[in-house]
C-alpha cells in the first residue's frame, strides 16, 4: 500500500501537466460560451472523467507498457527533457518563414 501511495504522489504532478487542466478551462469555455447551462455542465462532467480515465490509464498501466517495450525510466526521462529542446527551435523557425511568406505574396491576404 505504502508503494502505491509513493506511485501515485510521483506520477499524478506530472500526470496532471499531460492533462493541463488551466490551460485547457480557457478553451473549454470558448468552445462551449453559445451553450445552455445545462450542456456546459454535463460537458464538463464528461470531460472531468475522460481526463481522469486518462490519467489514471497512464498511471496504472504506464509502467507495464514501458516494461512491455523495453524502456527504462530513466531513458524516457532523457527522451522529454530532450525533446522540447529539439522541436522549439524548429517550430520558431517555421512560424517566421511562413509568415515572411504570408507577408511578401498579396495574395494571401485575407
Amino acid at each position: 500500500m505504502h508503494d502505491a501511495i509513493n506511485a501515485f504522489l510521483l506520477g499524478f504532478p506530472a500526470l496532471f501537466s499531460i492533462v493541463n487542466p488551466p490551460s485547457t478551462a480557457f478553451i473549454f469555455h470558448q468552445v462551449v460560451a453559445d451553450r445552455a447551462a445545462r450542456q456546459r455542465n454535463e460537458l464538463a462532467r464528461r470531460v472531468a472523467l475522460f481526463s481522469f480515465i486518462v490519467m489514471m490509464v497512464a498511471l496504472w498501466a504506464g509502467s507495464y507498457l514501458l516494461a512491455f517495450f523495453g524502456i527504462t525510466l530513466a531513458a524516457l526521462r532523457l527522451a522529454a527533457w530532450c525533446r522540447p529542446g529539439r522541436l522549439g527551435p524548429a517550430q520558431c523557425a517555421g512560424a517566421a518563414r511562413s509568415a515572411q511568406a504570408g507577408a511578401s505574396s498579396p495574395s494571401r491576404r485575407r
